[in-house]
């Protein structure tokens, strides 16, 4: 008698002949009655009425039971941790400022005391608060006051989703050789467009990137040297400047 199969914590203990028992961290969970078991004059198994109680034909339906019972708790296990990841909220950084607030109210309560827990929170909320005021100014310094709303109301759960929708769509295709080779050899006459020097290694720049669903057609390509692509990929070019290149250069070519 004893344990007869355990899987992580849960265990299958046989009590004595036809009666077997279903533990979870040494609790009991279940007992199962085999075809086996013979109640006696005193005690009869069957009666048990702490625990549910089970009758089957023989031990291969015990097996099965156990099996069944330790593979729901790991489910059941999966979806609670699921559940409470899924619970966990992000609070917008405007939020931090307002806290702010609060910070100043508990020094106020603290008396002005720099050695209470009042005067020690209330501190931490303000400089907090700062830190997410000069983030914000300096968002709206250098992408305006869009960027800058968006930063301060938006959650990071939010945050996440927006990127990962972004991600999703789909990103255009290289252009076709054939249309790479007209805009080289017709249209910039085996010459950078940008530069318009001589140009051996041509390399054909969307303007508005794949990467943004930029179309593959000759107003949105255009041939540079690898000079000038490199340029362009850090910003050095501006997209407006490059749109007026092509426009030009399609304009010189229905003359």
């Amino acid at each position: 008698m004893g344990v007869i199969r355990r899987e992580n914590d849960w265990r299958l203990e046989k009590k004595e002949d036809g009666v077997y028992l279903i533990t979870y961290k040494k609790e009991p969970k279940e007992k199962i009655i085999t075809n086996d078991y013979s109640s006696d004059a005193i005690l009869n198994e069957r009666e048990d009425l702490t625990i549910p109680v089970t009758e089957v034909n023989e031990f291969s339906d015990v097996k099965q039971i156990f099996n069944t019972k330790n593979t729901n708790k790991k489910d059941t296990n999966l979806i609670t941790e699921s559940n409470n990841y899924e619970d966990d909220t992000d609070i917008p950084p405007a939020a931090i400022i307002l806290s702010g607030f609060i910070g100043t109210y508990l020094i106020y309560q603290s008396g002005l005391n720099y050695t209470s827990y009042l005067f020690l929170i209330g501190s931490f909320l303000i400089v907090l608060s700062f830190i997410v005021i000069g983030l914000s100014y300096h968002i709206y310094r250098t992408k305006g006051i869009d960027e800058m709303f968006e930063f301060l109301f938006k959650t990071e759960e939010e945050t996440n989703n927006t990127t990962n929708n972004d991600n999703k769509k789909s990103k255009t295709p290289p252009a076709p050789q054939k249309l790479k080779d007209k805009i080289y050899f017709e249209r910039a006459n085996q010459n950078c467009e940008w530069c318009e020097k001589r140009t051996d290694s041509p390399e054909i720049h969307h303007i508005k990137p794949r990467s943004e669903q930029g179309p593959n057609t000759e107003t949105n390509l255009i041939c540079l040297c690898p000079g000038c692509h490199s340029k362009s990929d850090k910003g050095g070019i501006s997209r407006t400047k490059l749109n007026s290149k092509v426009k030009r250069q399609i304009k010189n070519e229905n003359i």
